[in-house]
């Protein structure tokens, strides 16, 4: 049986890491590349009216 990680002890760094000067430096690098990457690009939602129902038989 494999050995659990504990993934409160690895996040735990990870977290002392990024409140560091050197490691908010390196997330913001991370971040720069990733909004370049992939753009928030989409268009806002727009009310669209939808078709009156026509009634039966007319």
């Amino acid at each position: 049986m494999l050995p659990l990680m504990d993934l409160n002890a690895i996040m735990g760094f990870v977290n002392d890491f990024l409140k560091t000067d050197f490691g908010r430096m390196i997330f913001d690098g991370l971040m720069a590349i990733y909004h370049a990457l992939f753009p928030a690009n989409a268009p806002g939602a727009d009310v669209v009216p939808l078709p009156e129902p026509k009634k039966p038989g007319a």
